[in-house]
């Protein structure tokens, strides 16, 4: 049974919570990757995802300009008291956008918001920003830093400078601060701080300004953020985000509603077991942690803590859980936040979701590694099955009744959309690596991933026509047919993470048909593929029942899950003979029906749009496509 599943209003979630719906198609991030770069025999890290770090400002006893681009006028979209100016030739390119995270593109580098020059294929750029203004003394050294992040367009590498004047109007820009265009101009492959310092001659009140003149054709989507003025040094905050390993995360932190609330990342867990954490840090000296009121951990001044949760004293078996990083400098501190329910797995308890190994903070990431390897679904003779691993707890047994994944990038051409992929359920070996066959599946690539070709996240997969039973270790393969051959007429890329701050982390792994020198043939982890420091997983989320260590437990309401698959409706664990009702938006009444199994699929040709289902009670909105 194929479905294309769309929870939501198909809606893959940033890692923060906020929504990745229309994905612009991410021109700033794929503007030539796929289409121009494919081919070319090199790495491609792309960055979709975003860090949970919450900057505080920097120490103001010397700071006399910060701008982090948080509020604005939310009708021009200008920073207050900040005049833009758009100069390039035809118009059209409007340098002071404010471009919030959710949009798509990257995260900003502090708080939610940043200042944007949009992509242009036909213009030039002469656009400028111009903040308010600021008093300077006479032959004092002031020091200027702001964040960039200005990635190019093929051979064409974006210029910009910062300029400090007179006036808040262009023709008194006549100083330039930082130079970033000719020679010195660069294509950024991360947030960069860019610095330099402005003496000036008189006392008075001067206007800095952010000028955006790429001059050739064709340039990026630019962002700036953090642009601060100080009468000292530049102050350079701790950067990072937080990560751990254990348990299974649902998927409910990746879809929204049709309101655009995203929801809540949940943990699965048994009494006992631990979460090992981690953060990723620059410019930090120390670290402390805060585990709020159901978690504990020995020492929440280290590294790497391992925290535990305590479901006795909360007397219930879902708790919610916030997690604060505090990073330090010298120069001030930097927060990452998390915040998620702990689900406990007891032996009366059985839970249906979404789970995969994507933790809150894993951002998504795009690889594309040259040569054979050039997308991470394979479509070449070498590279065409990966299969990510999953660690059920302790004692626990589930049942797999599908499989899903989220592509970013899909052209594959008509004659390969009619082959076929088989997607199985493996067991683990002994060094828990791909072992055995529990279960098998074969479905057509044009049905799994659809007959048109796209270039945006959503989450796609295939519902097995019989549940596969699991217990500890298992894997999910997807296995691609041989032969086809990867260019611009057939990729396949799917969202992954690297950031993973243990090695040990790593759950994807990858089947080598032929040995090389450095890979012999058989199953390699990721690590072993692209040499990264911490743990790689996959966006694959199998549909987990759990089940308790004896025996299946009578499913409950509150454990039932309902979700749509295009003009099908599906609900999961309903108690046999229990009522599920579905109305519309106005609430009128379109269907009445018994729960008649484990999974009861509703499929009487609803019109598209928004519905109520609801299970003896509990309702669930769900959007038909």
């Amino acid at each position: 049974m194929i479905k294309k599943l769309l929870l939501g209003i198909v809606a893959v979630a940033l890692t923060s919570g906020a929504a990745l719906a229309d994905l612009q198609p991410v021109q700033f991030m794929n503007k030539g990757l796929v289409k121009n770069d494919l081919t070319q025999n090199q790495s491609q890290s792309v960055k979709l995802g975003r860090q949970a770090v919450i900057k505080a400002p920097a120490a103001d006893d010397t700071q006399i300009f910060f701008e982090d681009f948080e509020t604005f006028d939310t009708e021009t979209m200008v920073p207050h008291g900040w005049v833009a100016v758009d100069n390039t030739v035809e118009g059209g390119v409007f340098v002071a956008n404010i471009l919030e995270s959710s949009q798509g593109y990257i995260e900003s580098f502090s708080g939610d918001f940043g200042l944007a020059s949009m992509y242009s294929d036909e213009n030039y750029r002469d656009g400028w920003a111009i903040a308010s203004g600021v008093k300077l003394e006479a032959n004092h050294t002031y020091h200027f830093g702001i964040y960039a992040f200005c990635q190019g367009y093929q051979k064409v590498v974006d210029e910009w400078a910062v300029t400090i004047g007179n006036a808040q109007t262009v023709e008194a820009q006549t100083n330039i601060v930082i130079d970033c265009t000719g020679k010195n101009a660069v294509a950024d492959k991360d947030w960069t701080l860019y610095t330099g310092t402005f003496t000036p001659t008189e006392t008075g009140t001067y206007y800095p300004a952010i000028h955006h003149c790429t001059t050739a054709m064709g340039g990026n989507l630019c962002l700036w953020d953090y642009f601060q003025i100080d009468s000292d040094h530049v102050r350079i905050l701790p950067q990072g985000s937080m990560f751990s390993i254990g348990g299974l995360w649902s998927l409910d932190g990746h879809t929204q509603d049709e309101n655009g609330e995203v929801g809540v990342y949940r943990l699965y867990i048994q009494d006992g077991d631990s979460l090992k954490y981690g953060c990723y840090a620059t410019n930090c000296t120390g670290v402390e942690w805060d585990f709020g009121a159901y978690a504990t951990t020995p020492n929440n001044m280290a590294a790497q803590p391992v925290a535990t949760f305590d479901f006795a004293s909360a007397k219930k078996d879902d708790v919610y859980n916030d997690v604060l990083l505090i990073m330090k400098n010298d120069d001030g501190e930097s927060y990452a936040m998390r915040e998620f329910f702990v689900n406990r797995l007891t032996n009366n308890t059985v839970y249906s979701d979404f789970v995969g190994n994507f933790c809150p903070e894993d951002g998504f990431y795009l690889y594309s590694g040259g040569g054979d390897y050039d997308a991470l679904s394979g479509l070449n003779a070498n590279y065409y099955r990966f299969a990510e691993r999953f660690n059920l707890p302790k004692d626990a047994s589930a049942t797999i009744s599908g499989a899903y994944m989220i592509p970013l990038y899909y052209n594959v051409s008509v004659i390969n959309k009619n082959k076929e992929i088989t997607v199985k359920v493996l067991s683990a070996d002994e060094n828990n690596m791909p072992a055995a066959e529990v279960y098998r599946e074969n479905f057509k690539i044009g049905d799994v991933f659809g007959t048109s070709n796209f270039q945006q996240a959503v989450l796609t997969g295939v519902g097995f026509s019989e549940q596969a039973h699991v217990k500890g270790t298992f894997f999910i393969e997807f296995e691609f047919p041989e032969g086809i051959k990867v260019g611009g007429s057939n990729y396949l890329f799917f969202a992954t993470s690297s950031t993973r701050a243990f090695p040990e982390g790593n759950t994807t792994y990858y089947y080598n048909a032929v040995g090389t020198a450095d890979r012999p043939a058989g199953w390699l982890s990721a690590i072993d593929y692209y040499k990264v420091g911490g743990g790689v997983s996959t966006a694959v989320y199998p549909l987990v029942t759990f089940q308790d260590k004896t025996a299946v437990a009578a499913p409950k309401v509150s454990d039932c899950t309902v979700y749509a698959n295009g003009g099908e409706i599906c609900v999961v664990n309903a108690p046999q003979g229990s009522d599920i009702v579905v109305t519309d938006i106005a609430g009128r009444v379109v269907l009445n029906v018994k729960a008649n199994s484990v999974k009861t699929n509703i499929n009487s040709g609803l019109n598209a749009g928004i519905y109520i289902v609801t299970v003896d009670g509990q309702s669930t909105k769900v959007a038909i496509r």
